[in-house]
């Protein structure tokens, strides 16, 4: 969910009073994965019903809650990230404060191990390592399935990233509204021990790596003049700041340098008043296109966005009101619709996962 009070509460407001979908009725028999995706939906807040949707691409069928059809069981509570590393898909489940491990290919529960509200999860030389709002970042062994050590971050980490030597935190303080962290660590993955911390904007977001080097941060800033959400630049050789870009952002992933991002711009009464597209060369900072959609494509509420490394397709999800069944676009590297579909029945899809 969003990492500031208000908007982390009104997606919260808006779920809660959505139906949860545990009870409806048989669990249909689980479908048998080969190519596709797998969408992360995060769920009705206090509903337990975060699931993972498989989309077939050479049939374009969605599975529906793939999930619960292999396991008989929900996801969990707020589901906020999940990436395929080896044999294992690892999903973050936030309210349930656990880490789902789970087989790649079919979704089976392997194990689930507990976090305290877990956020953002990568994988590094045999590690997954996962932020969580308990001021941490646990780095579990991938062999073992056991989380080896935990180290200190700063407040309500969220993204995550390795450039060299460096683990790269962003300490969001998103819970202390309206006294947001500003910083990010920057921990040794050779001691995994807290080097220092580099000071930006408030309430630090997502990481990214370009290949200079370079360690991309988006911050959504204290909403007031003086602090506008921006991405800063920081130098990995030295871990020092280097420079900012002011294109705000509420979301971003980076692919081949190239920054594609949203921004969901909210009125003075919190509702929305226009949404962006921006994508950014990160080595330049300029402006590629300050809309990625050249379709016309209406998106209502984006709320992730993803990109296939094998063609270049980028992925947004639509959470709609978080009370209906979200959907998830398609577009080709040109901004233009490749397809659409829906992620019947879960509710706000968030991230998306692409099985090979």
């Amino acid at each position: 969910m969003r990492k500031h009070v208000w908007k982390w509460l009104l997606p919260v407001v808006l779920l809660i009073n959505a139906c949860s979908k545990d009870d409806d009725g048989p669990t249909p028999p689980a479908v048998k994965p080969t190519s596709g995706l797998f969408i992360l939906g995060e769920g009705a807040f206090g509903s337990n019903g975060a699931m993972v949707t498989y989309y077939d691409l050479s049939t374009s069928t969605a599975s529906g809650d793939i999930f619960k059809q292999e396991n008989g069981i929900a996801l969990g509570d707020v589901a906020n990230d999940a990436i395929t590393y080896g044999a294992k898909m690892y999903i973050a489940v936030n309210n349930s404060n656990k880490l789902v491990i789970a087989n790649a290919q079919t979704t089976k529960l392997i194990i689930s191990i507990s976090i305290t509200l877990p956020r953002n999860i990568i994988s590094y030389k045999g590690n997954v390592l996962v932020t969580s709002w308990d001021n941490k970042v646990s780095v579990i062994d991938t062999a073992t399935l056991t989380v080896t050590k935990t180290i200190n971050t700063g407040l309500n980490p969220e993204g995550l990233a390795i450039q060299g030597n460096y683990l790269y935190v962003a300490n969001s303080g998103g819970l202390n509204f309206p006294d947001y962290d500003k910083t990010v660590s920057v921990i040794d993955v050779n001691t995994w021990a807290e080097t220092k911390k580099i000071t930006i904007g408030p309430n630090p977001q997502k990481v990214g790596i370009n290949s200079l080097g370079q360690v991309l941060v988006s911050s959504f800033g204290d909403y007031t003049p003086a602090n506008p959400p921006k991405i800063y630049i920081l130098d990995g050789s030295n871990n020092t700041l280097k420079d900012s870009i002011t294109t705000p952002v509420s979301d971003m992933t980076v692919f081949n340098d190239t920054i594609y991002a949203y921004y969901t711009e909210y009125d003075e009464n919190f509702q929305i008043k226009g949404i962006h597209y921006p994508v950014i060369d990160s080595k330049t900072k300029a402006i590629v296109r300050n809309n990625f959609i050249t379709d016309g494509t209406v998106i209502t509420y984006p709320y992730g966005i993803s990109v296939d490394e094998s063609n270049g397709d980028v992925y947004i999800t639509d959470a709609k009101n978080f009370i209906n069944t979200g959907e998830v676009f398609c577009f080709d590297r040109n901004g233009k619709l490749k397809f659409k579909f829906s992620v019947s029945p879960a509710v706000g899809p968030k991230k998306v996962l692409f099985l090979r």
